[in-house]
């Protein structure tokens, strides 16, 4: 279940407890206790996960928890069992991420004695249940390590003020075919202390001090831990069963007064699962050279890949046998003991919806796309998606709804992103966290390299795309130079401005218009597009290498005949005026007839992970600047004779709405 699921959930709450008046009234005294806060009684399968980006830093463990639902009184006579049958197990061997029931509540530690409840027939119907990572900071929701923040917020006191000593953690999985000669393993983080068994035997201890535990609730470590510690836990595949077996995990406190408690752990997996997993998540298209053509890229493994693809309706029942071959080529071998693999579709017909599906040593799931039709079209443009935790789902959650709204009505041909998909320029989970949105595999990327994404080349191991300008190529790998492309009487032209040399862009300029020519006649429209904001209202917006690139490149588009620039980079929105060179030229308008200047747009994060503030200085090139700190994202439709971009932003309540618009009229064509 997602966080939206959750955030459905937890907006009701329904309070039943059964008994007499002196029964409410002890069930009352201990929900009293929970980091400070009066709560309701919280019953197994709520999940308390924070419902929205926009969400307070100082949540405690009972305002989150406060509008769990429940489903019966859990009276001893009505407790139904953990699992009714094998087919409701929801956990599957293999899976990245599973769902944990859990206990954090004072009367556990009386209530569980022994290793009774790591048995796989305990019953634990009346547990909480949740997603993710588990922990608190004083009681509160809130980062124990850098970029570390629960999920789950667990009650970490109790009722004298000392820290709750002891959690318990059951996560029920089915293995349908366990490999006995293969080992299975997961990522564990965890602070203080714990010990995780499997069908109630132990397989692993971490940070357990020496002589063990007195008692099962007992606080204690070998060492204080600093942050939480990072581990692997590795099973061999006999200790599984064929059908349900349980993983359980008591997570332990070092002592009464620590400032913090954390848990996280994957489900059980082997070294194919998650090359299975990676191979359909980081499934990517991309743009093609022409109007006939898709790109595909994906993270799989095998000497040799090749992409199955049919029209849609001839896939109605799966892949056909007589579906159409295209060949990959292996552009990387990954140090995240994966192979990345590129393949070019062609002869593709406008309007028409493929199927297809990515195979190398095994196949992914089937997806679809629609080329799209010939004449008028709309595409999708975003500021730097930013992704900082590979773990977060919010952030492309954002990003999702935002695409949704804007796409209303049109099937856009594609999506420009702007650069710094990902926050750190090698770690490949951010790029998996970007890419694993179902829109990487239905709609074409065009992406920009960012400046938190140069010097390595993780950017061109996942994303591909066409006419690669060879000259421009920087340390980023083979996907980071200058390209283009041409869509329906437009030219983009993308430019890597990593890269501050401006006669390798003016050299890639005169080529790309020149090719452009050729193949396809004098474009209507040209837009341009790059990482690096050259009119801004944010932080960089004075910096001496900003000013710089504005000096050398607005003479280049002016000389390529740019109608509109898209850019980010400084989080905040700007629309300029028509602007003559680097002077302002023109009134504050929404419509503009035959122009001659060009228009420059700054767009801001659609992730929601971060924000700039705006500048007190005002700059004389700004028609439009904002800083509503919320998710942006911008929708283009293009004709032979208008350029319209309507710009929308993300409300906390989840709702969209649109901020600015901008329309280019241009006769004669």
């Amino acid at each position: 279940m997602n966080r939206k699921d959750r955030q459905n959930r937890e907006g009701r709450t329904v309070l039943r407890i059964a008994g007499t008046v002196l029964a409410a009234l002890f069930f009352l005294t201990v929900l009293l206790t929970a980091c400070g806060t009066t709560v309701q009684q919280r019953p197994a399968g709520s999940l308390v996960a924070e419902a929205s980006g926009e969400s307070s830093e100082s949540e405690t463990a009972d305002e989150e928890k406060a509008g769990a639902e429940t489903e019966s009184d859990h009276s001893e006579t009505e407790m139904q069992p953990a699992y009714a049958a094998d087919a409701e197990i929801g956990n599957r061997l293999g899976e990245a991420e599973w769902e944990w029931r859990y206990r954090d509540d004072p009367q556990m530690l009386s209530e569980l004695t022994g290793n009774v409840w790591t048995e796989a027939a305990y019953d634990d119907a009346g547990w909480l249940s949740g997603r993710g990572s588990f922990g608190s900071y004083e009681g509160k929701r809130e980062e124990i390590a850098d970029g570390l923040k629960p999920d789950i917020c667990l009650r970490q006191y109790l009722p004298d003020g000392k820290n709750v000593p002891v959690y318990y953690f059951r996560a029920r999985f089915w293995a349908e075919k366990p490999e006995a000669d293969t080992v299975y393993d997961a990522r564990i983080v965890y602070d203080d202390s714990v010990i995780v068994y499997l069908n109630g035997t132990p397989v692993h201890y971490g940070n357990v001090p020496v002589g063990g535990y007195a008692s099962s609730d007992a606080y204690g470590c070998n060492e204080i831990l600093g942050d939480p510690r990072e581990e692997t836990i590795a099973v061999d595949g006999g200790l599984l069963k064929q059908g349900a077996n349980i993983l359980t995990v008591e997570l332990h406190q070092a002592n009464e007064s620590s400032s913090d408690i954390y848990f996280a752990m994957s489900g059980l997996s082997s070294d194919e699962d998650r090359v299975a997993v990676l191979r359909n998540d980081t499934v990517c298209l991309g743009i093609g050279a022409d109007e006939t053509q898709m790109l595909v890229t994906w993270q799989g493994r095998g000497e040799e890949g090749y992409v199955e693809a049919v029209k849609a309706e001839d896939a109605k029942g799966g892949m056909p046998e007589n579906a159409r071959t295209y060949p990959a080529e292996k552009a990387y071998e990954n140090e995240w003991n994966t192979d990345t693999f590129r393949a070019v579709l062609t002869d593709l017909e406008p309007g028409e919806e493929y199927a297809y599906r990515v195979v190398d040593k095994a196949a992914s799931e089937i997806y679809t796309f629609r080329m799209p039709e010939k004449g008028d079209f709309s595409f999708i443009v975003n500021g730097d998606p930013q992704i900082v935790d590979e773990s977060d789902t919010r952030p492309m959650e954002n990003y999702e709804t935002l695409f949704n709204y804007a796409a209303q009505g049109t099937e856009p041909a594609f999506i420009l992103t702007l650069g710094d998909q990902s926050d750190k320029r090698d770690d490949e989970g951010l790029f998996i966290r970007y890419l694993s949105m179902p829109l990487s595999h239905e709609y074409p990327i065009a992406a920009l390299v960012g400046n938190h994404e140069n010097g390595s080349d993780t950017f061109s191991r996942f994303f591909y795309m066409p006419n690669m300008d060879r000259e421009t190529i920087d340390t980023s790998g083979d996907m980071s130079g200058d390209y283009w492309f041409f869509r329906n009487h437009t030219l983009f032209l993308c430019l890597n401005t990593n890269e501050t040399d401006a006669a390798v862009h003016e050299a890639f300029l005169e080529r790309a218009r020149a090719a452009c020519l050729e193949r396809f006649g004098e474009p209507v429209w040209t837009a341009a597009a790059f990482h690096h904001s050259l009119f801004s209202v944010g932080s960089h917006a004075e910096s001496d290498n900003i000013l710089a690139r504005r000096e050398s490149l607005v003479p280049l588009l002016e000389k390529a005949d740019v109608d509109v620039v898209f850019m980010g980079h400084d989080h905040t929105y700007v629309r300029t005026f028509l602007m003559d060179g680097t002077r302002p030229d023109g009134e504050m308008v929404s419509e503009v007839t035959d122009p001659d200047g060009i228009v420059y747009f700054t767009l801001n994060c659609p992730t929601g992970t971060k924000y700039y503030d705006v500048s007190e200085k005002e700059f004389d090139y700004t028609a439009v600047g904002l800083q509503h700190y919320l998710p942006e994202m911008a929708r283009v439709d293009v004709t032979d004779t208008t350029f319209e971009i309507t710009v929308y932003e993300k409300q906390k309540d989840d709702s969209v709405i649109p901020v600015d618009f901008f329309k280019i009229i241009k006769t004669g064509n």
